[in-house]
């Protein structure tokens, strides 16, 4: 979102604090690369780990700063990104992460895209643990994938990247990390279906059709006990 101190657009003259080594014109401009990033039509979608990377750099840097040296950092990143796009879903992540992970005691970047995750979906009622669970169950884990993958629909690989990571930490429950299954599982339902799909396919626009082309990937959870 944009900063309340820089709009959307504006390149302050700026000058990074002296003790941060991070370039961050160069790294402005992996991340303005990503957000435009769009595979062929033959290509397969993936994670961009590259992008990933260096979002946690920026933000590695970043929470060794105080927090006037941080209003300094963020305003010289966002000279190098493309200007603030509400229309642009993954512009509108990355400011996500520039303006709420960025400084001394400010979230992780995981922690906040799992909030973001959550609210995608639009499932107000959507409890996430039950008691005495360690994780959301099969039933919840496989409930919030049409949802998720809807909302990341419009995404390109980037934002989708953002998407993972968030729902991955949102979906954790009490443990350190996402079961690699369910990770895998995660990664299926947000890259294998691209925007526009491949081959002639039509896109999915509800989300009994997003429920049928991940029943189709085979990409639910199976029951057990």
């Amino acid at each position: 979102m944009p900063n309340a101190l820089y709009p959307a657009g504006a390149t302050p003259t700026v000058t990074c604090p002296m003790h941060t080594n991070t370039d961050i014109g160069v790294l402005g401009q992996r991340l303005r690369n990503a957000v435009g990033d769009r595979p062929a039509p033959d290509q397969a979608w993936m994670p961009d780990q590259i992008a990933w990377d260096t979002l946690a750099e920026i933000a590695s840097d970043a929470r060794g700063l105080t927090e006037a040296e941080a209003n300094v950092y963020r305003a010289t990143l966002r000279s190098a990104l493309p200007a603030f796009d509400i229309a642009d879903p993954d512009v509108v992540l990355l400011y996500e992460v520039v303006d709420n992970c960025l400084g001394p005691g400010r979230p992780s970047i995981t922690t906040h895209l799992a909030g973001v995750v959550f609210e995608s979906l639009q499932l107000p009622h959507l409890v996430l643990l039950e008691s005495g669970e360690a994780a959301p169950s099969t039933r919840t884990f496989n409930s919030v994938l049409p949802s998720l993958a809807a909302a990341a629909y419009d995404c390109g690989p980037f934002g989708r990247t953002l998407f993972l990571e968030g729902a991955a930490t949102m979906l954790k429950g009490v443990n350190e990390a996402c079961d690699d299954s369910r990770r895998e599982r995660l990664c299926t339902t947000l890259f294998a279906l691209p925007n526009p799909p491949c081959g002639g396919d039509a896109a999915p626009t509800n989300l009994f059709e997003f429920d049928a082309a991940l029943t189709r990937l085979d990409v639910y959870e199976p029951w057990t006990g």
